[in-house]
């Protein structure tokens, strides 16, 4: 007898999604944990930036606005509750720019234009 094991992400509506939003948020606490123990001055944070094009998986239009606010909201919370290390300061300044960069690049994968496949052939024959 041949058996074969389907494919539970093809045959399972919206698996794929739940998939991806659990390993999403499995990774983003992965490096949180390591955020949190490694003091200030390590660049841990840096990790974040792969969630906002790891949202592009999912088929929710605003997973990327979502990835980029999480990823927003646990570098703050990075700086606040790592333990000392480099001047606070400079912390704060790269984290600020981590900050800055991932919410920007989540906004912007929600702006995303999706233009219709006739427009072409519309402007063509508005003559």
């Amino acid at each position: 007898m041949d058996h074969e094991c389907p494919n539970a992400l093809a045959t399972t509506p919206g698996l794929g999604t739940t998939v991806t939003v659990c390993g999403s948020v499995g990774l983003a606490g992965a490096v949180f944990a390591v955020d949190l123990l490694l003091p200030l001055g390590h660049a841990v944070w840096l990790a974040y930036v792969a969630f906002v094009p790891g949202s592009f998986w999912s088929s929710r239009r605003e997973a990327p606005l979502v990835a980029g606010g999480v990823s927003t909201l646990l570098i703050a919370l990075g700086y606040v509750f790592s333990p000392s290390g480099s001047p606070r300061e400079v912390a704060l300044f790269n984290r600020g720019l981590g900050i800055a960069m991932e919410g920007g690049r989540g906004r912007g994968a929600t702006l995303r234009v999706e233009l219709p496949l006739e427009a072409p052939r519309a402007a063509g024959n508005a003559r």
